[in-house]
């Protein structure tokens, strides 16, 4: 019997200037990876960025677990007085959104993404 094999996850850090912070999410934001997201949203919230950008463009995958994460860290932002933006993922991603109709509450960034 084969061992389970883990899912690919990773957050890339990047600063768009001074006042906003991107992290561009690639693989899968499920119930394993989860924390990891909200490891590194604990960390940028620590460093007092204005802004923090969840680029979902490199998603291939998103369950409850991810989407959980993301609305705790916009409701803590909301509280805070510091703004979460979300750059648009794939179809399958940008589905979740839009059937949970909680694109209509999250403030989303549609600008080309930084060439790097």
């Amino acid at each position: 019997m084969s061992a389970p094999v883990e899912a690919r996850f990773e957050v890339i850090r990047s600063e768009d200037g001074p006042e906003r912070l991107r992290l561009r999410l690639g693989g899968e934001l499920d119930l394993y990876s989860a924390t990891a997201l909200d490891d590194a949203i604990v960390k940028a919230e620590g460093e007092k960025w204005p802004c923090v950008c969840l680029d979902l463009s490199g998603l291939d995958f998103l369950d409850s677990a991810g989407l959980r994460v993301i609305m705790r860290t916009h409701a803590r932002a909301r509280k805070d007085g510091r703004r979460l933006t979300l750059r648009r993922g794939p179809e399958a991603v940008d589905r979740v959104f839009r059937l949970t109709k909680l694109d209509e509450e999250l403030e989303w960034d549609d600008a080309p993404a930084p060439v790097e």
